[in-house]
């Protein structure tokens, strides 16, 4: 089960809900005819918003320093303006209670949303709205001031909410909506064509793709983002992307990198001074040493992140904290602290919908399992578990999957039409002012030519974008290192099998397998040595299969065998066919050979599994048995 991109909503809601607010700020002040600024305001607004593409504290210390000494000077309209700006820095800095309060007296002074500070006022309120877990209510904030923004014709701000929607949309796991309204931001982003708001928005849709699995994505964006905000010396917002980035690595277990990443956002906070991002680097640190069991470390970077508690404000981030505490304090048998860490939890999520938050309490029924089977009571752990998976279920349920994918091919597509018409515009438009300038007489010649040219043209087009709809789905569903199926692909490929399976009722089988020892190997040998071996192995077991078997790379040494119309005999005699394949594997290294091994876990599809997800366990099951009883074997669940 790999909960890893729902940190984002813990860990990073906050950083990710800036992002989407940074467009609300990023232009000047519009002046609306019956809200008039006074003269010197403008200037005063222009120079805040630089100072907060830099760094928002000295924003908020510039303008609050304004509001100390002039704020009399002005009217309502003026005082709504400056303390809704000053609400904004606060949001960025993590001072949501104080960003609340601000708020809420530029409401009083302005209540009406019919202007552009009105709007911004809203679009704070949503903002801390999603913050606080009161989701649907920010939503419905968001929609009021995309309506005004549309009465306005504002287009800044139209994008603003359909960005801030989206993002609302994304952290309650809403990806097909999420998609939609990106997809609106995006269109009016490339209209503005501010390349400071593209990237805020690459960071943002980051997080949809990361939802989607597609993780390969997700990476790419924020490289491209954090590239742009290096380049303009913006680590503010080079340091929230890199806690993006982190969780993006984390999910695909290259702990290695986000480790770095992580590195490098204590190099910024320190630089920055900002603690709160020193607690996300030491807490995500701790998240990673417990992954890979190393528990004294995940203590230790625990306790680090925990002298920085104090500075974290928003519910989710502290919901995280408490569940790592239960996790750490679970895996020493301390069950006084993990109970008190769990009812913290509960105690919040109690006022949550469970749909919109499924995979907290997803990671609170996991937690609760394991204190109650720490105390012996093996009854209510196991009803903790069924509940979990039940509702794992029900997220990764089929139609939800395929309507995720339907809509996630529709956004890409429009992003590579939105980026190739002008240029193709341009070209057609500077062939028939060509073709004008042509004298006379050569006038009948010219149409001739210019239809052909066009039907030609047309040819390519049609030919190039057939060819480039064949490679995108070839690179949407490929591992880019193995050249293997990626997880995406795999899993969705053998949903579609077991679907086949229950309704005629034939058999299926599936191998899962990842290779002995492979962090030592690439601890000792370096990384890449580390995908030489992966290839090879890939090699090797795919060399192993019959023409129809499909094989997939679903983690980073991990790997699933899809075998329809396969019974477990003849399953667990191809997974030791690449068993024994793999093993013949030898590189050289350091002035030695390493051998490399691999453990399988096979399973059969029977009556009583439900769906792919429990056909899934069993086989994962039985790789955990291979794995304890020495490795480089084959054992199937019915062992």
């Amino acid at each position: 089960m790999n909960l890893y991109f729902y940190l984002l909503k813990t860990s990073n809601i906050a950083g990710q809900l800036m992002l989407a607010m940074l467009f609300v700020f990023c232009v000047n002040i519009n002046v609306f005819a019956e809200n008039v600024h006074v003269h010197w305001l403008p200037q005063v607004l222009e120079k805040a918003d630089e100072l907060d593409v830099k760094d928002p504290f000295l924003a908020y210390e510039y303008l609050n320093e304004v509001k100390q000494t002039r704020f009399a000077e002005l009217n309502a309209f003026d005082q709504a303006t400056i303390l809704n700006k000053l609400a904004n820095y606060k949001v960025f800095l993590g001072d949501y209670e104080f960003a609340n309060e601000l708020n809420k007296q530029a409401q009083a002074l302005h209540p009406e949303i019919t202007s552009e500070t009105g709007i911004n006022i809203a679009l704070i309120e949503g903002s801390l709205l999603d913050i606080y877990g009161k989701s649907a209510e920010a939503k419905q904030v968001y929609h009021r001031a995309i309506e005004q923004a549309k009465k306005e014709e504002n287009t800044q701000l139209l994008a603003d909410g359909y960005a801030a929607l989206a993002t609302s949309y994304a952290y309650t796991y809403q990806d097909v909506e999420a998609i939609q309204y990106y997809q609106k931001a995006y269109s009016l982003v490339n209209q503005l064509n501010d390349e400071l708001q593209v990237a805020y928005l690459k960071s943002n849709l980051a997080t949809t793709y990361m939802n989607l699995y597609d993780y390969d994505k997700a990476i790419a964006l924020l490289n491209e983002a954090i590239v742009y905000f290096t380049e303009h010396k913006l680590p503010y917002d080079e340091m929230r992307s890199q806690i993006t980035l982190s969780r993006s690595l984390m999910a695909l277990k290259q702990y290695d990198k986000a480790i770095i990443c992580f590195e490098k956002i204590l190099e910024l906070s320190q630089y920055l001074g900002e603690k709160r991002f020193v607690y996300f680097a030491h807490f995500g640190l701790a998240e990673i040493n417990f992954k890979q069991k190393e528990y004294e470390a995940a203590k230790t970077e625990f306790k680090l992140a925990d002298d920085y508690f104090s500075f974290i404000q928003d519910p989710f981030s502290q919901m995280m904290h408490f569940l790592l505490s239960a996790s750490i304090a679970n895996q020493e048998k301390d069950t006084v602290t993990a109970q008190n860490a769990i009812q913290k939890v509960e105690s919040f999520v109690a006022k949550l919908d469970q749909k919109e938050n499924i995979y907290l309490f997803i990671r609170l029924s996991d937690q609760k399992a394991k204190l109650l089977a720490t105390l012996g009571d093996y009854e209510g752990a196991y009803n903790e578990k069924v509940a979990s998976e039940e509702l794992l279920t029900e997220y990764h349920s089929q139609e939800r999957e395929d309507a995720r994918s339907k809509y996630k091919v529709m956004f890409d597509t429009e992003q590579t039409e939105l980026q190739n018409k002008l240029l193709q515009q341009s070209s057609l438009i500077d062939q028939l002012a060509l073709e004008k300038a042509k004298q006379t007489e050569q006038m009948q010649k010219l149409v001739n030519s210019l239809f052909a040219a066009i039907l030609i043209l047309l040819s390519v087009f049609v030919y190039r974008q057939v060819k480039v709809s064949k490679r995108l789905n070839r690179l949407a569903n490929t591992d880019s290192l193995t050249q293997l199926a990626n997880r995406r692909y795999t899993f969705h490929f053998a949903k579609i099998v077991f679907k086949e399976a229950q309704i005629e009722q034939k058999p299926l089988s599936i191998i899962i397998f990842d290779i002995d020892h492979f962090k030592r190997i690439n601890d000792n040998y370096g990384h890449p040595f580390g995908d030489e071996v992966l290839m090879a192995v890939a090699d090797k077991a795919q060399a192993g299969l019959r023409e129809p078997d499909l094989l997939g790379r679903i983690g980073g040494e991990e790997f699933m065998v899809v075998l329809k119309n396969t019974p477990i005999n003849q399953a667990v005699e191809i997974a030791e066919r690449m068993r024994e394949l793999i093993a013949q594997l030898s590189f050289a290294a350091a002035q030695q050979q390493v051998k490399v091994t691999a453990s399988f876990g096979v399973a059969q599809f029977n009556v009583d599994v439900d769906d792919f997800g429990s056909l899934f366990q069993h086989a994962d099951e039985a790789l955990y048995r291979a794995k304890n009883a020495g490795r480089n074997q084959v054992v199937c669940n019915k062992d």
